[in-house]
């Protein structure tokens, strides 16, 4: 706005004063509030009201408030049968400001509907020099105006756009989670498997202490009516314990109680895996080592690679901390560790290496299976793609595998050549752990 020059002091006042007005903070009612009440004093009105205005009419609305020169109140009755005539005097004039001898209308224009119209009851038409000054006075509340419709504008927009931010990343973490469990579905039937082996040997082994347990009891109770009738002698003990084997059922027994904790505790690691496999991520990092985090993954994923395949995990950090999301983690190295198993169905070599620089962990992930072509390797992140048959798989997970590693500022290198293997290679900021 420019600052108009006013040969009236107090039309440069009350200029001055509109122009202080329109570049306040305050909202929309309270600048229109206080510009009327400027005019107000200004041209000496009676009293004076604000309305929308929609295709050249005013509406008399059951909020409006009508300034009588100390404060807003409800009218004494409808103001419709004067909107009607101030809107039909109107719409037969042009320009800013309209009046006659009762009243002047003020019309605050705005790119958007509605416009506002600002009534002005007088006692007199206004002389054309005040006519002129409401003209300058009604493009500075306009001003006003569209500022601060364009500031809600933005804020409105801002709100609509973190509303649409937050329900893609709430989107993207459903995604991510339906796409884990589509891997572990590739998982189950393995998982089946390792669970079943232990259960099947540790239900075997139970068969069997229940024999003996039957032995163990038949021999006490003998040993028992020997000692009350008093044959108890070394000779009748040592022929007790040969005939019930004695000394092959204790070592047996405390091999097979043994071996069933053994089963048990493998159990409980498969279910524990699983279990912090199939959690959602809570998208919170923390301070973690990576080698930690594939040894799990080479634990859930050890079904699905059998007697013709070879896993060869190395460790070569000494404290490989990182900062990211073991859980999200898990499922950067479960995918691609069954896509490795995918690509070497005749068997082969997987080589899982961990390494770390001053800057950098970094991790490994090499098979020898079938490899990719260029075309393909430049296609392998991109949603939906996918080399498998129909129904077998996605195409999401290395689309949402990237999304995870971009997250953890993971630097991701493909190398890969037709019949001879692949190798991925991800590189995370180390990070440093307490002292």
């Amino acid at each position: 706005m420019s600052d108009t020059h006013y040969d009236d002091a107090t039309a440069y006042r009350y200029y001055r004063t509109l122009t202080s007005i329109a570049g306040s903070d305050d909202d929309i009612e309270t600048m229109l509030r206080q510009a009327i009440e400027a005019t107000f004093a200004y041209i000496g009105a009676k009293q004076a009201f604000y309305l929308p205005c929609w295709e050249g009419r005013l509406h008399d609305i059951s909020t409006i408030k009508v300034f009588n020169g100390e404060s807003w109140n409800a009218p004494a009755g409808s103001l419709k049968a004067l909107c009607d005539t101030v809107s039909e005097y109107a719409s037969a004039k042009t320009g800013l400001v309209v009046s006659n001898e009762k009243w002047v209308l003020l019309v605050i224009d705005c790119a958007s509907q509605p416009s506002v119209w600002a009534v002005l009851s007088v006692d007199s038409a206004p002389g054309d020099e005040v006519l002129s000054v409401l003209e300058d006075a009604t493009k500075c509340i306009a001003f006003g105006l569209k500022h601060r419709r364009r500031e809600k504008d933005i804020a409105a927009t801002q709100r609509s756009m973190e509303s649409i931010s937050r329900g893609m990343a709430e989107t993207m973490a459903q995604l991510v989670q339906a796409e884990k469990m589509s891997e572990l579905g590739k998982l189950t039937a393995g998982i089946a498997h390792e669970i079943n082996n232990p259960v099947g040997y540790i239900r075997s082994n139970l068969e069997s202490l229940a024999t003996y347990m039957d032995s163990f009891q038949t021999f006490f109770s003998e040993l028992e009516q020997a000692v009350e009738k008093g044959q108890v002698s070394p000779e009748v003990f040592d022929s007790l314990k040969t005939r019930f084997d004695f000394d092959f059922l204790l070592e047996d027994s405390k091999e097979i109680v043994e071996t069933n904790l053994s089963g048990v505790d493998r159990i409980s690691n498969i279910v524990s895996e699983l279990y912090a496999f199939s959690r959602r991520g809570e998208g919170k990092f923390k301070t973690l080592k990576v080698a930690d985090v594939v040894k799990r993954c080479i634990t859930l994923t050890r079904s699905q690679f059998d007697t013709h395949h070879n896993v060869i995990y190395e460790d070569d950090t000494t404290s490989g901390l990182i900062s990211g999301d073991g859980s999200q983690l898990e499922q950067v190295f479960v995918n691609m560790m069954i896509n490795a198993a995918h690509a070497m169905p005749g068997g082969g070599t997987l080589t899982l290496r961990v390494s770390e620089t001053i800057s950098h962990v970094e991790v490994s992930i090499a098979d020898t299976g079938t490899g990719m072509d260029k075309a393909t390797r430049a296609k392998i992140f991109t949603p939906f793609f996918t080399t498998k048959a129909t129904g077998k798989g996605t195409g999401l997970g290395l689309a949402i595998t990237q999304g995870i590693l971009h997250a953890h500022d993971a630097i991701t290198d493909v190398s890969s050549e037709l019949n001879k293997g692949t190798t991925f290679t991800l590189r995370f900021p180390r990070v440093e752990g307490p002292e």
